[in-house]
């Protein structure tokens, strides 16, 4: 079977399985990519859109990496059969080992220094799901994810980031952020590429104090429908 090796990610070390896309799987890749796009279009976010056809290769991989760790077809962002495929939600980023989702992707740095951006080093994130309720959420063992991008609404008040997979420490990466239309887009050392029954981190070496908006960019791959939290 096929793995991630070779590719330049991060993935904590492992060869990550894969299957290629059926011609079916392909077109419905496809046609969901161009959906998310438009959809950014619409919203007068084009920069977004250019973003996503950069990196279109990853996400494609995502996919083939989700047939196999969630041993379904690839049913498109429309699909009830299979995997789908949806942008990286707040809501769908969960605490490990507890069940308060990150609702929001705003953030207040009262100190300078190093500090969680998503999850922390010692309490990082896994994926969520819906559970029934406004304030809790279970873990979800059935989405896969890739990031590449940190999207800011401002300049970021941190010059440098250090990735934690799985709590394995990858070097810590200067931050370089391109303006953009409405935001700014740092693009990750490597592509996070997170099975599920994994977890992530992303610590700053924050320069400023202030509230800033980070959002972790990319796609994630959830069993069934939508990864959700009510």
């Amino acid at each position: 079977m096929a793995t991630t090796q070779g590719w330049f990610i991060i993935n904590g070390g492992e060869d990550i399985p894969i299957a290629p896309l059926t011609a079916t799987e392909e077109q419905l890749f496809r046609d969901s990519f161009s959906s998310i796009a438009t959809v950014y279009d619409e919203f007068g976010e084009k920069a977004l859109t250019s973003i996503l056809a950069a990196e279109a290769k990853y996400y494609k991989l995502g996919a083939e990496m989700a047939k196999v760790d969630l041993n379904s077809a690839f049913g498109g962002s429309l699909g009830t059969n299979g995997i789908s495929v949806q942008t990286i939600r707040s809501a769908t980023l969960l605490t490990q080992g507890a069940s308060t989702p990150v609702y929001t992707w705003g953030k207040t740095f009262s100190a300078t220094g190093w500090q969680g951006l998503f999850g922390t080093k010692s309490v990082p994130l896994t994926l969520t799901s819906s559970a029934g309720g406004a304030t809790t959420a279970s873990t979800y063992q059935n989405v896969d994810m890739v990031a590449t991008h940190i999207i800011d609404t401002q300049k970021p008040l941190y010059d440098e980031i250090q990735i934690y997979y799985n709590q394995k420490p990858y070097p810590v990466f200067p931050v370089t952020a391109q303006k953009l239309a409405g935001v700014y887009a740092i693009r990750l050392p490597a592509p996070i590429v997170l099975p599920n029954k994994n977890s992530f981190a992303i610590e700053a070496n924050v320069q400023r104090t202030g509230s800033s908006s980070p959002q972790l960019f990319g796609l994630q791959y959830p069993k069934y429908g939508y990864a959700i939290t009510q």
